[in-house]
């Protein structure tokens, strides 16, 4: 699966490993656009941390340009 997932989601994935957040979810939700959810078990406040190119920030939550993956933060 880690072949779909666009450079921006990956570039985010790899910075998060970085700090030590591990996804707790990782789905393709649309096979045709190679949309992707996220879920991190971490507070949000950590996207403030993040260097984010070619995406949107939307409340706790980051959709990427290309192909409008979503990854969701939220702490349990």
């Amino acid at each position: 699966m880690k072949r779909y997932i666009c450079d921006v989601m990956q570039d985010i994935i790899n910075q998060l490993k970085e700090k030590n957040i591990p996804l707790a979810e990782c789905r393709m939700s649309d096979y045709h656009f190679h949309e992707f959810y996220f879920r991190v078990n971490a507070d949000p406040e950590i996207i403030k941390t993040l260097q984010i190119y070619n995406a949107k920030i939307v409340d706790n939550s980051i959709y990427c340009d290309c192909h409008w993956s979503k990854m969701e933060f939220k702490k349990d």
